[in-house]
């Protein structure tokens, strides 16, 4: 579907069964939550990824039949092995999609402010090294994306965290005035 759907156009031939195939996403999800069937539930999640990234402003209205078993999976689903690894890791990528398909609603800020709290807590409860730290930052590149200057409030919360995934150490310098002026002539290159 995103190899044909590439183009807001293309999406919307898409719509007329949107109604029918997310219902009967929802009910797969629902099904592969109770059955806790490892090979459906990252089906699963893959094609809600999917569906959120084509459907995108249509699938706000479906956040909430996904949003909860979302988070259920990272609360109960082991970090054990690369099976269950994988696992939470495609339900926080469905999260990003999620809500950010969410963006024109009037409860997005809301939203958001729920998902970083949630994020920022799970982030404190795994270890920096874990796979999740990275796709945890997608999801706050996405909706930063969307924010923008209002994203600004979550940088205290984050700002550690975003420094640590990069392996970046901030240093401070101060130079003379004479020494300014020099300084503002020359390029500097971030190495990362």
């Amino acid at each position: 579907i995103l190899e044909i759907a590439d183009d807001e156009e293309e999406c919307k031939m898409f719509s007329p069964y949107g109604d029918a195939l997310l219902s009967a996403l929802k009910k797969l999800f629902q099904k592969s939550l109770g059955l806790n069937t490892d090979v459906l539930l990252e089906d699963v999640l893959n094609a809600i990824s999917m569906l959120s990234s084509v459907f995108d402003l249509e699938f706000a209205k479906y956040a909430s039949d996904f949003l909860p078993g979302l988070k259920q999976l990272l609360d109960t689903v082991p970090n054990t092995d690369e099976k269950h690894t994988n696992i939470r890791l495609n339900a926080i990528v469905c999260m990003g999609f999620i809500v950010t398909c969410m963006r024109n609603l009037d409860g997005f800020s809301n939203e958001v402010d729920q998902m970083m709290e949630y994020f920022v807590t799970h982030q404190n409860r795994i270890a920096k090294d874990d796979p999740e730290q990275a796709c945890i930052m997608d999801v706050y590149t996405q909706i930063s994306s969307h924010m923008n200057e209002q994203f600004v409030k979550y940088m205290p919360h984050i700002f550690e965290r975003v420094l640590e995934a990069f392996d970046i150490e901030v240093k401070l310098a101060t130079h003379l005035d004479s020494e300014i002026q020099d300084l503002a002539k020359k390029k500097f290159v971030l190495t990362v």
